[in-house]
């Protein structure tokens, strides 16, 4: 029995099994930089800060997003009466 498979099937198991065999191979381990990566205490530390923007910037954030609301309710009720004013024929 022959299996029949189209020409994509193709080229994504192929590629499937590209990835699997580059994944086993130690091609590109040594360029990893795996001693360059981000530790625990290191993402700790960008949450505190991020967290700190927040706190001191919320009030700003809060406004900007109520005035951006206000905006797009504008927007849309000059559209409903530009609608309106339509001639129907």
């Amino acid at each position: 029995m022959e299996l029949k498979l189209d020409k994509t099937i193709k080229i994504l198991l192929g590629a499937i099994a590209l990835g699997l065999f580059l994944n086993a191979s130690d091609v590109f381990k040594d360029k990893a930089y795996a001693s360059d990566c981000a530790t625990k205490k290191d993402v700790m530390d960008i949450n505190k800060h991020s967290t700190e923007y927040l706190a001191k910037n919320h009030k700003w954030i809060v406004e900007n997003i109520e005035y951006a609301q206000s905006k797009i309710i504008e927007h849309q009720m000059l559209i409903i009466q530009r609608l309106n004013f339509i001639p129907i024929n």
